[in-house]
């Protein structure tokens, strides 16, 4: 959990930063990747809320929505984070 919390401030601060759309939508499919490995029953529904967030983030930097985007990597941390202090 931990590691899905920092890849995806790592993104966020990345596109804040102008960082280029591969590097952005790597680290957000990092993030997608790691919060798989999260199988709580009672905590599922935040971690697929967060996971389709970042979905909706990396569909946001390809196509150029930069303030969306931003939005959606919020959201998901917001979750993962919600989902690291139940643990």
């Amino acid at each position: 959990m931990d590691e899905s919390v920092k890849v995806t401030e790592d993104a966020l601060a990345a596109l804040k930063s102008g960082a280029s759309e591969d590097i952005v939508n790597d680290q957000i499919n990092n993030a997608r990747q790691l919060i798989k490995r999260v199988e709580i029953n009672r905590l599922d529904v935040i971690r697929t809320r967060s996971a389709e967030n970042l979905k909706k983030a990396r569909q946001a930097v390809s196509n150029g929505q930069k303030d969306q985007a931003e939005d959606f990597l919020a959201a998901a941390l917001k979750g993962f984070k919600e989902m690291q202090s139940a643990f």
